[in-house]
C-alpha cells in the first residue's frame, strides 16, 4: 500500500482497506519487505510516501515481513491467519505466498483475491496463481468462471490532497468509485455471500 509510484493498485488498495477499517472493521496490512514496488517508490519520493501513509491512514495496522520461502513462508502465514475471518491476497503478491493463501484453510477463514486489473489476468496466471482455489475473487468486472464480487477501485481521501503525487502512480481508472460507498457496498454483498 505504500509503493505506489507506477502501481495504481496500491492506492486503490489502501483506499479499500482504510473505508473498510472506518465501517469498523480491523484491518491488517501485510507486505513483504524491500519488495519492488515499495522500493521504487521510496527511490522516486523519499521516505515522503510512507509517512503519508502511516500519518494518514491511522486506522491500518500496517507492517512489513522479511522475505522467505517454503516452509518459513508457511509457518508465518499460518500465524498471521490464525485470528483473522478473511485473508486477502492482493494482485501483484508474489506467487508463492498467492498459492499458500489459496491453499491454506481453517472453519471460518474466507481466502479472497483482490485483482484492480482483471483483463491483465490471462489463462496461465490463474493456473499459476491457483485462483481457482480461492473462495472469492474481488474485482471490479467478474473472472470467467471463477466465483466474483464486485469491488470498485476508488482513491483515498487522504490520498486526494498535497503530500503525493498521483501522476507517479500512472494511469488512475476513468471509473472510480466513492471509497466508503465502495466498501460498504462490499461489505454487504459479501456478508450475503458467505452466508
Amino acid at each position: 500500500i505504500v509503493g505506489y509510484v507506477d502501481n495504481p493498485s496500491a492506492l486503490y488498495t489502501r483506499a479499500f482497506a482504510n473505508s473498510l477499517a472506518t465501517l469498523g472493521n480491523d484491518i491488517r496490512v501485510v507486505e513483504e519487505r524491500q519488495n519492488e514496488m515499495l522500493t521504487r517508490t521510496l527511490r522516486t519520493t523519499g521516505s515522503r510516501a510512507s509517512r503519508h501513509v502511516y500519518e494518514r491512514f491511522p486506522l491500518l495496522q500496517h507492517s512489513t515481513y522479511d522475505p522467505r520461502t517454503g516452509a518459513p513462508l508457511l509457518e508465518w502465514l499460518s500465524r498471521e491467519v490464525s485470528l483473522i475471518d478473511i485473508a486477502i491476497a492482493v494482485q501483484g503478491v508474489n506467487t508463492e505466498l498467492t498459492r499458500w493463501i489459496a491453499n491454506i484453510s481453517r472453519e471460518g477463514l474466507t481466502r479472497a483475491f483482490l485483482v484492480w486489473e482483471p483483463e491483465a489476468l490471462d489463462e496461465s496466471d490463474i493456473v499459476a496463481l491457483e485462483l481457482e482455489k480461492f473462495d472469492i475473487i474481488l474485482a471490479p468486472t467478474p473472472i470467467a468462471r471463477l466465483p466474483s464480487l464486485a469491488v470498485q477501485p476508488s482513491l483515498a481521501e487522504q490520498d486526494l490532497i498535497d503530500d503525493i503525487d498521483l501522476a507517479l502512480a500512472g494511469p488512475l481508472s476513468d471509473n472510480l468509485a466513492d471509497a466508503d460507498a465502495a466498501a460498504a457496498t462490499f461489505e454487504r454483498d459479501f456478508a450475503a455471500r458467505i452466508s
